[in-house]
């Protein structure tokens, strides 16, 4: 893909390079599903919300975009696997054509030899039209490729993504909101629908338009109390929200550098018992 990322170095967005390690260690246990030929279940419905997703514009995300959208859907379940992920994409870029985003099947079938799962082409160009390929473009992009690797469906995804993410306190207050939200929104409805009945005249329609006219002079003072509290409490916990995939994604940031620190410490320590020896020895 263009712009992907590739070489022995990771950059993150925070600006930290993280080496990267080889991916093979970390997906044998995985690559079951690879063989498998279970077809992931979605709706019409999900399958539009993934496309507007995954492809904003009609034009697919970069690699590194959806490895983020797959974080974002499956922070819960994957946030512990940052790396595993990343080494992936690392494969999956390194057989990318320079200004694309999918993989062809040939690609993909160097993909999966790559991961230690050789498969035949018909068997392959199979699973690629009934499992892998959501958006029907004939290719398997990364976001497809990571679904079906780890036996996540579309709906799954698309539920996850929407949800919103943070801390405990941000969700409580999001929660809160919305349903004072809700409760207005209840009373505005009923006074749409008293608003219609009292055009009708005779007497459905003078009952509405008293009903109405009551509701009006009588506003909810405790709902509207709620709602600016609720509101307060929301931009707090707003401004104090972390994103748990940006969290885990620094986490991994910081646990690299703490290797290469190590290793760099390690070798200079080698190096300096080295000169040590030499200069014991008389030698320079």
């Amino acid at each position: 893909a263009k712009g992907a990322w590739r070489g022995e170095n990771r950059v993150f967005r925070s600006g930290s390079v993280v080496p990267t390690t080889a991916v093979q260690s970390h997906t044998h246990r995985h690559l079951a599903c690879l063989h498998a030929s279970a077809k992931m279940p979605f709706t019409p419905e999900s399958q539009k919300k993934f496309k507007a997703i995954v492809m904003p514009g009609d034009e697919h995300l970069s690699a590194e975009a959806a490895c983020d959208a797959f974080m974002k859907a499956f922070i819960t379940s994957f946030g512990s696997r940052v790396k595993e992920i990343y080494e992936l994409l690392d494969k999956f870029n390194d057989l990318v054509k320079p200004g694309f985003v999918e993989l062809e099947v040939n690609e993909s079938l160097m993909l999966l030899e790559r991961l230690g799962r050789t498969i035949d082409k018909p068997s392959f160009t199979k699973k690629l039209k009934a499992d892998i390929d959501i958006d029907g473009t004939g290719k398997m992009s990364f976001i497809e490729f990571l679904l079906y690797y780890y036996e996540q469906d579309v709906v799954a995804f698309v539920k996850g993504y929407e949800e919103p993410r943070g801390t405990p306190e941000y969700l409580a207050a999001l929660k809160a909101f919305n349903e004072v939200a809700a409760r207005k929104k209840v009373i505005h409805d009923k006074m749409a629908k008293l608003e219609e009945d009292s055009k009708a005249g005779g007497v459905k329609g003078n009952r509405a338009k008293a009903e109405l006219e009551q509701m009006k002079a009588t506003p909810d003072d405790e709902l509207k109390q709620l709602e600016i509290r609720a509101g307060v409490a929301l931009k707090k916990a707003e401004k104090n929200n972390v994103d748990p995939v940006e969290e885990e994604k620094k986490k991994e940031a910081a646990a690299k550098a703490a290797e290469q620190e190590a290793a760099d410490k390690k070798r200079a320590e080698a190096r300096a018992s080295m000169k040590a020896r030499q200069a014991a020895m008389g030698l320079k």
